[in-house]
């Protein structure tokens, strides 16, 4: 829960902190870049924190993509998580995660907790529509899922602790 606070408190300085945008558009094609610039600002600091921490280990063109996109499902048409929604569903997910996932319904209140849910499955999708790779897609779709794959589980614990 720690770490959450960290989040939070990252995600109040965004503004301040460094993205290196040259970086990112050599990581990603102009059609994933694009998305990417959709994100808001906090999203595309810890995105980019994330993906500079897997790059420092893994040269892997779809997990530094997936890196750079894990949370762009958090975007969903003109709804976007708001930093609020965002607490109270790491609250609610650690607490009573029963009920937050009763919460987590598509339409006003509760898009936020909506978007927390199902953003890896949102993203997935719009990594797709985009014209994105399959494996790219695949690696979001299943970033929270516990499992064997190497990529996968990096970055679920690179994300974790960012």
């Amino acid at each position: 829960m720690l770490y959450r606070v960290r989040q939070f408190i990252q995600a109040l300085l965004a503004g301040a902190k460094h993205i290196d945008y040259y970086w990112v558009s050599e990581v990603l094609p102009p059609n994933l870049y694009k998305l990417y610039l959709e994100m808001p600002r906090y999203e595309q600091v810890h995105s980019y924190r994330v993906a500079q921490d897997i790059a420092r280990s893994s040269n892997d063109p779809y997990l530094l993509q997936a890196a750079l996109l894990h949370d762009v499902g958090k975007v969903y048409g003109k709804h976007r998580m708001s930093m609020l929604g965002r607490c109270l569903a790491v609250i609610l997910d650690k607490f009573s995660p029963r009920l937050l996932r009763c919460l987590a319904r598509e339409h006003y209140p509760f898009w936020s907790f909506y978007l927390y849910i199902h953003h890896p499955e949102i993203g997935a999708d719009k990594i797709l529509r985009a014209g994105g790779d399959q494996q790219v897609a695949y690696i979001i779709r299943n970033h929270h899922t516990r499992t064997h794959d190497t990529a996968i589980s990096l970055l679920h614990k690179v994300d974790s602790s960012r």
